[in-house]
């Protein structure tokens, strides 16, 4: 992760020379001193355990390389095993053979010493869990890797927690620890690996799905079927799992890639990939992602699918401001769109489009294509798809200059939504887009009232991001109103998010915070 803020500093620890990175000051980290690693062996094992051999203690830590992962380990086995004195503990890990490199040779030592103690299920699944791609596994992936139950794989992770092979996230789940996944790789292979990869990429595909109908609702367009059985999450926790498995899903999608499993590459775009990018932006990310949607598409054949993936892949690139190549992709998703027939397609092709020239505020350029996906939408009764096109239209009215034009079409917007319930996100956009009308008609008081309220409708559904168009335009209409300070505020609170995800707006919104002083 690349902060955006100036004055942030990125620490970066690894086993491995560092010297190549530019700019950086290199920092060498020694093993601890002896005393806290004696500490730290008290710590789990018992002060008077320990402190009653007090030289098998040290030889421990020695054998330990000092090192805070290996004694931990260690120490944990030995909580385990009471009836073990520390110096025979001493004496297995002397035993040990190592590997060539000292610094593993310890880690090694250690970890070898954990693994002996485990049961026979815990460590093959110690194992398995190496084929994890990503950096985390909550015990309902695990249970689809190892084709257990919820409640066997829980009792196998609280016994690699309780031997120090795992640690526990911030989430519930379990992570490896340090150097431990790759000792997890060098164990005996197991039969069937690859085959738990499968079973965990399809767990990521199907949760991953419902997380996204929760969160965006039944009716908007996917190229993909969703699960018919009931779906596990509300609106809230589907939400909380698109946040909290991002990088797992990621990790997911570039396996399923690798292992020739397309259409569960396309699923995971379009599914909890689209869903996310709509409440939180990680452009680099979700950019390659779509593009191998793209490419797993067409390996497959499927226009609607390389349509729907090529059309997601223009909206990160006209986020991004990298105006031509999304102008490229998306005149390539609509020829794609009409080759397939699939009207729905068609039109949301259409908007996308037509959404990179009003990002250009090229109105008049814009305008046809929402007309054509507005037309679509109400033939094929889409009213969500209705409402969407009347508020681009609205926006492009207002960019013309024809006020009132543009307030009917985001009055009708707001009618529209009415009849979708579930949708949260579009409210608040058209509310800012009939704030921008009332400032444009100089009607600043109405049109910070319409910017406050997209505010509170945004913040109520925690999607940051959003707040950064009503932020900033409430903050030109507070200059106008002689309301510097709260416009300064605004404008910061702008470009702190804009910063967070490396839009490129974020200069521009600083540019403008310069100028009020």
């Amino acid at each position: 992760m690349r902060l955006a803020a100036p004055e942030s500093l990125v620490f970066v620890a690894s086993r491995h020379d560092l010297g190549d990175l530019l700019d950086a000051e290199v920092v060498a980290l020694r093993g601890l001193d002896h005393d806290y690693a004696l500490e730290a062996l008290r710590a789990v094992c018992g002060r008077a355990r320990v402190d009653s051999e007090p030289e098998a203690a040290e030889r421990i830590a020695r054998r330990c390389g000092w090192l805070p992962i290996a004694l931990r380990v260690v120490a944990r086995r030995l909580r385990r095993r009471t009836e073990w004195s520390l110096q025979e503990a001493a004496d297995e890990l002397a035993d040990l053979d190592g590997l060539a490199e000292p610094l593993e040779r310890v880690v090694r030592n250690a970890l070898d010493f954990a693994v002996a103690d485990l049961s026979g299920g815990a460590a093959e699944l110690y194992r398995l869990l190496s084929v994890v791609p990503g950096p985390s596994f909550p015990a309902g992936a695990v249970a689809a890797l190892a084709a257990l139950s919820e409640r066997e794989s829980e009792r196998e992770l609280k016994e690699l927690h309780q031997a120090g092979l795992v640690e526990k996230d911030d989430f519930g789940g379990y992570r490896f620890v340090g150097f431990v996944r790759e000792h997890a790789g060098v164990q005996p292979e197991i039969p069937g690996e690859r085959a738990a990869l499968l079973r965990l990429i399809a767990w990521y595909r199907r949760q991953g799905a419902f997380a996204d109908c929760a969160v965006t609702g039944l009716e908007r367009l996917r190229v993909t079927d969703v699960p018919a059985e009931e779906n596990p999450f509300g609106k809230d926790e589907g939400k909380k799992w698109l946040v909290r498995e991002r990088v797992n899903v990621l990790a997911a999608l570039h396996s399923a890639a690798a292992e020739g499993r397309h259409a569960a590459v396309v699923a995971l775009c379009d599914g909890p990939l689209w869903a996310l990018h709509n409440q939180h932006k990680h452009y680099r990310d979700t950019l390659a992602a779509f593009r191998a949607g793209v490419q797993s598409a067409e390996v497959l054949g499927e226009p609607v699918a390389e349509a729907r993936m090529r059309a997601l892949t223009t909206r990160v690139l006209m986020e991004l401001g990298e105006f031509d190549a999304a102008h490229a992709e998306g005149e390539r998703a609509l020829e794609v769109a009409e080759l397939s027939g699939h009207r729905r397609m068609v039109a949301s092709a259409a908007e996308f489009r037509g959404r990179v020239h009003l990002e250009q505020a090229s109105f008049s350029d814009a305008l046809p294509y929402f007309e054509r996906a507005r037309a679509i939408n109400a033939e094929l009764g889409k009213s969500r798809g209705q409402a969407l096109q009347e508020y681009f239209i609205g926006w492009c009215h207002d960019g013309l200059g024809e006020y009132d034009r543009a307030q009917r079409h985001l009055d009708a917007a707001l009618e529209l939504l009415r009849a979708v319930p579930y949708e949260d996100r579009i409210p608040a956009r058209v509310r800012v887009a009939l704030g921008r009308v009332h400032q444009h008609r100089g009607e600043h008081e109405q049109a910070v009232a319409a910017f406050r309220a997209a505010i509170e409708g945004v913040r109520e559904r925690g999607a940051s991001f959003d707040l950064v168009d009503p932020l900033t335009l409430l903050a030109e209409a507070q200059v106008v109103r002689g309301e510097t300070a709260a416009a300064r505020e605004n404008l910061a609170t702008a470009a702190e998010i804009a910063e967070q995800q490396q839009s490129p707006r974020a200069g521009g919104i600083r540019r403008r915070l310069d100028e009020l002083g």
